[in-house]
This record gives structure tokens, C-alpha cells and sequence, in this order.
């Protein structure tokens, strides 16, 4: 599995800049400016946004990007057992230009998330276990991925960008508010947490862009 990860990893600027080539020729991009969104970005089952970004093209091989998203609900939400679900998130990456159009680059990713949840489950890193009612979720997420993806011409100042990467991300859950329960050998009733560390873990990632660009 990892090993077709890395291929497609090193294939897929190849074949996005074919696609770039069939598009209209221009000269090559040097002290740019580019404004985009991510489509992909408002489909997230979990974290819904709308991502803006901003790349400056230093030169024909090198460009640095940011990247900020608010959340935006324009689908319901999969969850039902959650309300008040906020999320922001936050990128920074530089991309090497390697095939025309086609680039290969790393970016340093993070994300908050928060919201209630009820009638849940989780265990603390002391080692105690808690149900409880209603909860105040939040999760710091932060992470490394690499990515290749290619900018393809559909007009003169307009383009579309197809990007894939993967990483590794930490996350730091805690929970804050919450009225818990013990399980019932601990016969404690509900009692008041106010800060409780669900957990710390890394897990892989792997994300999925399209972004529609506009030069100036």
C-alpha cells in the first residue's frame, strides 16, 4: 500500500502536466500573483470550509502559498449527534515547478476543531474511563504532508490546479465542560470535568485538492 502511495505520489505530476500541455501555451510564470479556492474544500464530511489561498510565483521554479479556511455548511453535516461545530485552518507550503506547470512541494498544515457533542464515550491518559451527557470537543491538529499537483491553463489569467499529498498528522483531543458519569463499578454519579485529555495521536494523511486559480 505504501509503496503504491509513493508512486502514484511521483506519478501524478507527470500525467497532470500532460494535461497542462493540451491546454493553451503561455510563457512561463515568474513574479506572480495568484488568488484561489479549493472546491474539494466544501465537500469534507467532517470539517466543511472554505479554503482561500495565495501563492507568489518567486520565480519559474519556485512558488510559496498560504492558505486559510473558515468553516462553511453548505451540506448538512453527517454528524447528528454534534452541534455548534466550528473549525479554522491554516497551511503553509513552497512548491518546486519541476515539469512546466507540473510541481512537486511540502507544506506545514494545522487545524482547530470544535464542538458539543452528547451521549458519548472516551478515557482519559490517566487511565479513567468516562460517558457522559454533553461534552465541549476540541482537537488541535498539525501535521507535515508533501504534494504534486500541476496548474493547467483554462484562459489567460485563469487555471485549475488538481493537487494530491500525504503526510502525517498529530492530534491532541481534549475535552472541557463535560458532565460525566464513571462507569457503574465506580458508583461516583455524574460528576463535573473541566479539562480531561482524551488523547494524543499520530495518524496518516492524505488530502485532495482542486482549486480554481486567478492571476493578477
Amino acid at each position: 500500500m505504501f509503496k503504491r502511495l509513493i508512486l502514484s505520489f511521483f506519478l501524478t505530476p507527470c500525467f497532470l502536466t500532460l494535461l497542462a500541455q493540451e491546454g493553451q501555451e503561455k510563457s512561463p510564470l515568474s513574479r506572480e500573483y495568484f488568488v484561489k479556492l479549493n472546491m474539494l474544500g466544501f465537500l469534507d464530511p467532517s470539517t466543511p470550509s472554505a479554503q482561500f489561498s495565495f501563492e507568489y510565483r518567486v520565480s519559474r521554479r519556485f512558488g510559496f502559498e498560504v492558505t486559510a479556511g473558515i468553516p462553511c455548511y453548505i451540506l448538512k453535516s453527517l454528524t447528528n449527534d454534534s452541534t455548534h461545530h466550528t473549525n479554522f485552518k491554516y497551511k503553509v507550503g513552497f512548491k518546486s515547478y519541476i515539469w512546466k506547470e507540473g510541481f512537486i512541494g511540502a507544506e506545514f498544515f494545522g487545524a482547530t476543531v470544535r464542538y458539543n457533542r452528547y451521549n458519548g464515550h472516551y478515557a482519559t491518559r490517566q487511565g479513567n474511563d468516562y460517558t457522559f451527557q454533553e461534552a465541549d470537543i476540541r482537537k488541535n491538529i498539525s501535521g507535515l504532508a508533501f504534494k504534486a499537483g500541476a496548474l493547467i491553463p483554462l484562459s489567460q489569467d485563469w487555471y485549475l490546479e488538481p493537487a494530491t499529498g500525504f503526510g502525517l498528522r498529530s492530534v491532541h483531543t481534549s475535552i472541557r465542560g463535560a458532565n460525566g458519569e464513571q462507569p457503574s463499578d465506580f458508583n461516583a454519579g455524574y460528576i463535573s470535568i473541566p479539562h480531561a485529555v482524551a488523547g494524543y495521536k499520530i495518524t496518516p494523511h492524505i488530502n485532495m485538492e482542486l482549486k480554481v486559480a486567478y492571476r493578477f
